[in-house]
């Protein structure tokens, strides 16, 4: 959803109009987008601007995410996870959540059947099983998780986590392949 200005902001402050009511129903038609045109913003409405423009759209933070221990490859691995969504909107296109598992320069990537377009604003709970990549061999594997974009195949959206490491995917944690 894209919000766009009637007028300008600078005109709705000339106009003494009530900035924290239109900012509240910019939240309840849940912007992911705000354009103000090519306009200046009061500097005593600047703050509170701003402050609304980090609630826009979705904010996707992974809190947790439960794996076993251990694995054999291709076996079904039951999971459960926490998505907490931050923002005002849902995610519209139809990307995947995955796990990677890496072990040197080889790793698996399993896309999960969690419908994102449903995580809407607040917590989503996952519980699910998957199938651990049958190429993985005996050791420990690291796991990461991404939101991907699989025509682009790869990572699209970032969770709003610390702890990346440049390519698009969040270090979870290890697992020991059997």
């Amino acid at each position: 959803v894209t919000l766009e200005t009637c007028w300008t902001v600078g005109y709705w402050k000339e106009q003494g109009w009530d900035l924290d009511w239109i900012l509240e129903q910019g939240l309840k038609y849940h912007t992911t987008f705000f354009m103000p045109k090519s306009s200046y913003f009061p500097e005593e409405w600047r703050a509170k601007l701003d402050a609304w423009d980090l609630k826009l759209g979705y904010r996707f933070v992974l809190r947790q995410m439960l794996l076993p221990l251990e694995a054999k490859p291709g076996a079904r691995v039951a999971y459960q996870g926490w998505i907490e969504n931050l923002g005002v909107a849902p995610l519209y296109r139809g990307y995947r959540l995955a796990l990677r598992f890496t072990q040197g320069e080889q790793s698996g990537i399993v896309p999960l059947k969690a419908d994102l377009r449903a995580w809407l604003p607040g917590d989503a709970v996952l519980d699910d099983k998957f199938t651990l990549p049958k190429g993985l061999r005996r050791g420990v594997a690291a796991v990461s998780a991404a939101i991907l974009d699989e025509k682009l195949r790869g990572p699209r959206v970032l969770f709003a986590n610390a702890g990346y490491r440049g390519d698009g995917w969040l270090p979870l944690t290890h697992l020991d392949v059997r």
